[in-house]
């Protein structure tokens, strides 16, 4: 029976390979099959604190297996990871690291940051350089940054009355919403979307192009579509079930920034698209508000993550991120219980379907250091112990002191029950979690599951803002004229919606959701090159059923609540733009409705139910800024800002940020005047600052009660030190890219492009520039694929040559 068995799961390799191969852009990210324990990768007990999952070394040992076997090619075999350190890496760390045939990309750069004591960015590495990579006493922890991520999948507007805001004269005009999604349908510029629009695909990363088509999933269409749809297909239509009023987003107006991070195979997103599309959302993007309806079951679900920890570095920029809470409410794949001192639990059953394989991930939290000793035993239907064929990785520990341990039975199952037990070799008693390996295993099913802790990630994360959903609509009408639909008894309408993930999370029992919103049967824009064939899930434009077109559709899930206080929150900043992602979500939650939630707020409604007019009632400045300028001086850079109202001001903090660090650091404060309807003028100096630096400030009006906004950020560029040529970013890039230069004084400048037979293909500058920090777009549209080289010469005083990588 084994061999049958395991000859079943070469079949699905091969099969799956085969598809990998013919789907150019998909990444190895659901693919990889369970491997026996000899065929483990080996970490030598010195590295084991570095390796930050169980999962890496299992992806590790799947792509060698899967290499040496001949069924993927060398650069199917590498992994991308996160790096982590304790500090931006040298030009020499990163030497190392390429010497060794590492590929890494500095431009995802995540500094420390509270709660987050190393830093983090991306990087390409080749499994067999694994042991020689970690043995590197610069890292401090690595981790895979191919963790899995799935989508999270008119009346709703109305339930969280946005049509009074817009009543009010906000409809997110002049705000940037950035989406990150599968794809959007280009047929609707202009037309349910703004008509031009910035977008980019991240989905393979780090390859990148312009192409956001959605090919498996009109997610993306839909989810843009909560939060900003025109209505225009709609306007005028006629009451057939689905309402009378268009099929608007909650922010109208608002302006599109759209970031695919979804792969063109299966539509699920790798943790590496994830972290580079909200770094560009946020550095080369400028959006005022991220939302993304994403996510999935990582290791340690305590807030720690790459993803997480990226989430945070955007809410530092000072950017709002919304993010799905997830659909793990009512699908039991989690189970939590006490495990006593040096004993084991009893029987903890599962349900299994046939060819179901058996493999979890078991997390504990007992703080940094303690180190509890858990594992799994498993058992077959007829409660007796595998005794072989069960693979236990090794133990690891987060950042936070969460344990996890992953394992596995090799072979896949027939139907039927099938039993676990915790073992605790520990001399105390812990609360325990299992989680099945992969968030979406549809195979198999907890008998006595507990829907909480069921939270997604990265919608755990300290400065997300984490949305579940509630049942604002329970019946439709589709165009053909079926219905009424519905999804079923347990959608009780302005009830939790029952797959709604609860939180909260593992290590600190920090709220989660943050709130809930509409996002069950959400009527939004149907994407036309995905969903072409007529169901009941298409609606109609006008509302004559059977006539006419019908561009919109329903979706179900906390992918649609999520952009509806994404929208919301675009419609706050509409009202008061400089109010900080706190206000933001201060707003929300301190105005949210408790009608039929309980006491607020508990872990499965957040704060309550979304509530867009009272949260821009909810926003109203204590502090009016009416200036804020840096200048440069003899003995440093100063600061002055005005006021021209003051209530209850208890004073600013000054934080500065150098452009190179990415992190915002507090340099001073100055009292406020408490209470004032008279012009106030207040300075500061920041001095003893070195040369070659762009200088960032912003100002934290705190108030008397320990509220605070922060205001717009003044930006200041001292006389460089030194000339220098800086890496182009992005690199590689399709088909624009950034070169920036710093001179230390007035000069001529040639920079000049080079192919690699040595030939000029382009003159980017040529001419005196002043001294200072400076940089040049360059668009290569007209330039074939390949490794080029550009180069400057200031005056024969300085000259320098990097290389840039176009890829089409």
């Amino acid at each position: 029976m084994k061999n049958i068995r395991q000859f079943f799961s070469v079949i699905i390799v091969v099969i799956c390979v085969s598809v990998l191969t013919a789907q150019e852009k998909q990444p190895l990210v659901d693919y990889l099959p369970i491997i026996p324990a000899e065929a483990m990768i080996s970490i030598p007990v010195e590295s084991q604190n570095k390796v930050l999952s169980g999962k890496l070394v299992q992806r590790l040992s799947q792509k060698k297996f899967l290499y040496e076997k001949g069924l993927i090619d060398k650069s199917k075999s590498r992994e991308i990871v996160a790096i982590y350190l304790s500090e931006h890496p040298t030009e020499e760390e990163i030497n190392i690291l390429e010497q060794i045939g590492v590929e890494c990309h500095l431009e995802t750069w995540t500094p420390p940051l509270k709660n987050h004591p190393f830093g983090f960015f991306l990087a390409l590495l080749p499994y067999e350089k694994f042991q020689e990579t970690i043995s590197k006493t610069f890292i401090k922890k690595i981790d895979t940054a191919e963790y899995e991520n799935e989508p999270h999948n008119n009346n709703a507007t109305a339930s969280i009355n946005v049509n009074n805001v817009w009543t009010d004269g906000y409809d997110g005009t002049g705000i940037k919403v950035g989406v990150l999604d599968s794809g959007i349908d280009p047929g609707y510029d202009g037309n349910e979307f703004p008509a031009a629009f910035e977008r980019m695909d991240y989905s393979a990363y780090p390859t990148i192009d312009p192409g956001v088509n959605n090919t498996v999933t009109g997610h993306g269409t839909h989810v843009a579509g909560t939060v900003l749809a025109r209505g225009t297909n709609s306007i005028g239509r006629i009451d057939d079930g689905n309402g009378a009023s268009p099929f608007k987003g909650a922010a109208p107006d608002a302006d599109l920034l759209f970031l695919k991070i979804g792969s063109d195979a299966s539509g699920g997103a790798s943790s590496a698209a994830m972290i580079a599309a909200m770094d560009a959302g946020v550095s080369m993007y400028n959006a005022d508000i991220l939302t993304m309806s994403y996510g999935g079951w990582y290791t340690y679900h305590d807030g720690s993550s790459t993803t997480e920890q990226k989430v945070d570095w955007v809410y530092n920029q000072g950017v709002p991120f919304f993010i799905s809470a997830g659909n793990s409410g009512d699908d039991d794949h989690h189970y939590s219980g006490t495990v006593a001192a040096n004993s084991s639990t009893g029987f903890i059953a599962i349900n299994a379907e046939n060819f179901a394989g058996l493999s979890f991930n078991l997390v504990w939290y007992d703080g940094l250091g303690t180190n509890n000793d858990l594992f799994l035993e498993y058992y077959n239907t007829s409660q007796v112990k595998y005794t072989t064929d069960v693979i236990q990785n090794i133990t690891t520990e987060s950042t936070r002191g969460t344990e996890s341990k992953y394992s596995w039975y090799y072979y896949t199952v027939p139907a039927g029950t099938y039993y676990l037990k915790v073992v605790n070799n520990s001399a105390n008693s812990q609360f325990f979690h299992i989680y099945f390996y992969r968030q979406t295993t549809p195979q198999l099913t907890f008998v006595n599951s507990d829907p909480f802790y069921t939270i997604g990630q990265p919608a755990s994360a300290d400065d997300g803002f984490a949305v579940g959903s509630y049942v604002s609509r329970d019946l439709w009408v589709s165009s053909t004229g079926g219905g009424p639909y519905w999804y079923g008894a347990s959608f009780v309408l302005d009830g939790i919606a029952p797959y709604s993930s609860r939180g909260p999370r593992v290590n600190n029992g920090i709220v989660k959701p943050n709130i809930t919103a509409p996002g069950s049967a959400i009527i939004s824009v149907r994407d036309t090159d995905v969903l072409t064939i007529p169901n009941s899930g298409w609606i109609d434009n006008d509302g004559t059923t059977g006539a006419g077109g019908a561009n919109y559709y329903v979706m179900t899930g906390t992918s649609m609540a999520c952009p509806m206080a994404a929208g919301a929150a675009a419609l706050l900043l509409d009202k008061n733009p400089s109010a900080a992602p706190q206000q933001v979500y201060d707003a929300i939650t301190n105005s949210a409705s408790n009608s039929g939630t309980g006491t607020l707020p508990n872990n499965t409604w957040g704060f309550g139910k979304l509530d867009a007019l009272a949260a821009s009632n909810d926003t109203a400045l204590p502090v009016e800024l009416t200036s804020f300028t840096a200048t440069l001086s003899k003995t440093g850079i100063k600061l002055k800002w005005i006021t021209a109202l003051e209530i209850n001001n208890y004073g600013f903090d000054i934080e500065r940020k150098i452009t190179e660090s990415s992190n915002w650091q507090k340099i001073g404060f100055v009292d406020g005047n408490g209470n004032s309807n008279s012009v106030k003028q207040y300075t500061f100096v920041d001095n003893g600052l070195t040369g070659g630096n762009n200088f960032n400030y912003r100002l934290k009006q705190i108030d008397t009660d320990g509220k605070f906004k922060y205001s717009d950020i003044v930006s200041v560029t001292s006389v460089p030190a030194k000339f220098e040529l800086a890496q182009n970013y992005p690199n590689p890039f399709n088909p624009s890219t950034t070169i920036k230069f710093s001179l230390i004084k007035k000069s001529n400048v040639q920079i000049n492009l080079i192919n690699t037979l040595g030939e000029k293909v382009a003159e980017l500058i040529n001419g005196n520039l002043e001294a200072g920090v400076h940089k040049v777009e360059f668009n290569a549209h007209n330039l074939p694929s390949g490794i080029y080289f550009y180069t400057i010469n200031v005056e024969g005083k300085f000259s320098d040559t990097k290389k840039m990588l176009l890829m089409k």
